[in-house]
């Protein structure tokens, strides 16, 4: 089960537990099966998985942006001139991830790298928070050549709907 809770994959998770290759595939399926088995991994799963409020409230977040003014420090990088003083050639921004974090706002950063960091798109976050509010409602033209499809068969007179 802790294979499985790892992997998600039944097959991968029986290998994972010794199982011969050969029955791997047919033993996971077996074991996602038994009551006991099943009833362990919904319940450590709804320990570990998201609610719809907490994904909710973080594509909000993600949507507002983010003012990292107070979790940015800026650092000076030197050079030393001819006439031997330190002068500032460069001042470097320095992403504080740590209180980021401690803040419970380092689900907004998409990625970190040496160039740089990126955040999550907010407009990527406001389209999800769209759609699960069914703000977006797809509009089909139902006509032909700007006249109403008969529906035949039905009994009913679609002219009259």
């Amino acid at each position: 089960m802790e294979y499985y809770l790892q992997t998600l994959n039944a097959t991968k998770s029986a290998k994972m537990a010794k199982y011969s290759h050969r029955s791997a595939t047919e033993i996971g399926y077996e074991n996602l099966r038994k009551p006991h088995i099943k009833a362990e991994i919904e319940k450590r799963m709804a320990e570990v998985v998201m609610s719809t409020d907490e994904i909710l409230l973080r594509l909000t977040r993600m949507a507002e942006g983010l003012d990292l003014s107070e979790y940015i420090e800026y650092e000076e990088l030197y050079r030393v001139g001819d006439d031997g003083v330190a002068y500032v050639t460069k001042m470097v921004p320095v992403l504080d991830l740590d209180k980021l974090q401690e803040d419970g706002l380092g689900h907004l950063i998409r990625k970190v790298t040496l160039q740089g960091f990126e955040l999550h798109d907010p407009m990527s976050a406001l389209v999800h928070l769209g759609n699960y509010h069914k703000l977006f409602v797809k509009m089909v033209d139902m006509t032909s050549g700007g006249e109403k499809i008969k529906v035949v068969g039905l009994g009913v007179d679609t002219d009259k709907l």
